[in-house]
């Protein structure tokens, strides 16, 4: 049944992501690393070790350029490969196999989380280390391996930190302190190694907690938001603690602390690692934030990546949980059929949902960044110019100049002059701090202006709407300006200002 759920929600993931594109994390592994650099392997990606994703980016870069379905099938076999090392953690506790196969399923439909590669596959190898380091006896070969995918972890996100957390304290409840001891600390110090030697990477200090409270809050909302998002009801997280409480207290009374030090010691442990996740993330992720990593405070602990590390954590010990409840109340079965019944294609709705919602959200750089190159004012645009809509968080300008040749560069949808001059007027007109011209008039009516690269539009009172025209019978798509300044970036523009009402107010234009 897992394997019929996974093959199913390919086709499905990739029908609801149409026109999907590249994140602002894609393009620091794409635009801003190469694999020949030290420093670009090993500097930090906002306070996270990112070596085994650069390294990936760089090979699918190599093998596919710019074109988006590589790496989303990239992203969808480590989501997978999660949900099914997850099934195994939960067989390997205890849980029955349908139990498992379900709670897996659920994994799988969840959507979100899905395009954090630095998170899925972070999971992958520390889940991996996690099997591999459950087992009896002395040290083996499967130790050391589990030591290696540890590693793998930690050089994949910060999230490795905790997953070693989670091998460390199942090896201590099956296997003793010594084996927990030899599970933990080459990581430590390996990952305190980095923390000292590698280069500085973006800054993420002000998502910083600004203090204890704001770390609580943010362990609170996401819990709250990891065990909302396993079901389709409202109120399924109330439930999902009550089927964790009675299925612990069932187990505890049938076999006492045994199951605890023994097979149920990854389930166990993984829901403690969930704790340490959300601390961790609390400390570092919590804060308002400025700019393009302006947050929200502890309600950031709600975003769908760190809801689905939550969900990962939590799964193995709900299965567990549910097999319990089942062994003592058969008829309980049927309510939790009933309730799987109901929740089966809200689950597929909300899978699909969250494909549609991602595609969204990041597709519109999509045409910008690919007809960028190729725009007739490109090569007097700075080099360094971020190409997004938003005005940061894309690649720079000379990097897709410089990749267009090699044909990694897909070729843009066909650019029609509106949408030429639409694009030429995004990227060549941006906001500046600078002060703007003294020369000022009230705009009234549609008014033509010249700026000269480098030259300065400043805006005053109330907003206006620019177009670009290149030629006599060419025009771009209408910009709102708002109050403030902007500079050419290149020219000359030839625009057009056009008035906005405001209650009969005219703005106030200077030039």
């Amino acid at each position: 049944m897992f394997v019929v759920v996974a093959a199913a929600s390919v086709p499905l993931r990739i029908s609801s992501t149409h026109g999907a594109w590249f994140t602002v994390d894609d393009w620091d592994y794409l635009s801003g690393r190469t694999v020949g650099n030290a420093g670009d392997l090993f500097r930090a990606h906002y306070e996270h070790w990112s070596t085994l994703i650069v390294i990936a980016y760089r090979a699918l870069w190599s093998a596919f350029g710019l074109r988006y379905r590589a790496y989303e099938l990239f992203a969808i076999v480590l989501y997978l490969a999660v949900a099914a090392l997850v099934r195994v953690v939960a067989r390997r506790a205890g849980a029955g196999p349908w139990t498992a196969t379900v709670a897996a399923s659920l994994l799988v439909l969840l959507g979100i989380g899905i395009e954090n590669n630095f998170f899925t596959s972070a999971l992958v190898f520390g889940l991996t280390q996690l099997l591999l380091s459950d087992h009896d006896g002395p040290v083996d070969w499967r130790d050391y391996a589990g030591l290696a995918a540890g590693l793998a972890a930690l050089m994949c996100s910060a999230l490795g930190v905790a997953m070693v957390f989670v091998v460390g304290v199942a090896a201590l409840l099956r296997r003793g302190w010594r084996i927990a001891l030899l599970h933990t600390a080459p990581l430590a110090a390996a990952y305190l190694l980095w923390l000292v030697a590698a280069p500085a990477g973006q800054s993420a200090s002000s998502l910083h907690a600004q203090g204890f409270g704001d770390v609580v809050s943010f362990v609170a909302r996401g819990f709250g938001a990891g065990f909302d998002h396993l079901g389709a009801v409202t109120g399924f997280g109330i439930l999902v603690v009550a089927v964790l409480g009675i299925g612990a207290s069932l187990l505890g009374a049938h076999d006492g602390l045994r199951v605890v030090r023994g097979r149920a010691a990854p389930a166990v442990a993984l829901l403690a690692g969930a704790v340490v996740f959300l601390v961790l993330t609390g400390a570092a992720r919590s804060g308002s934030g400025t700019g393009i990593l302006h947050g929200v405070g502890p309600e950031h602990a709600r975003a769908g990546r760190y809801a689905y590390v939550v969900a990962v954590m939590l799964l193995p010990a709900l299965a567990l949980a549910v097999d319990a409840i089942v062994r003592r109340w058969h008829l309980v079965a049927w309510v939790l059929v009933a309730l799987l019944a109901v929740s089966v294609p809200a689950r597929i709705h909300d899978y699909r949902s969250a494909g549609r919602e991602f595609a969204a959200q990041n597709g519109f750089n999509r045409v910008l960044v690919l007809s960028a190159p190729r725009l007739p004012l490109a090569h007097q645009l700075p080099r360094d110019l971020s190409v997004s809509i938003l005005g940061g968080g894309g690649p720079p300008l000379g990097w897709l100049l410089d990749s267009l040749p090699s044909g990694r560069i897909p070729a843009a949808p066909a650019l029609t002059p509106e949408s030429t001059a639409t694009e030429t007027l995004t990227l060549a007109l941006r906001r500046t701090r600078a002060a703007p011209p003294r020369r000022c008039t009230t705009v009234t009516r549609p008014t033509n202006a010249v700026l000269t690269k480098g030259g300065v539009l400043g805006v005053r009172s109330h907003a206006v709407d620019v177009v670009y025209l290149p030629s006599d019978d060419v025009t771009s798509l209408p910009r709102r300006l708002p109050v403030g300044s902007v500079v050419a970036l290149a020219g000359p523009l030839r625009l057009r200002i056009l008035p906005v009402a405001h209650a009969g107010r005219p703005a106030v234009v200077c030039r």
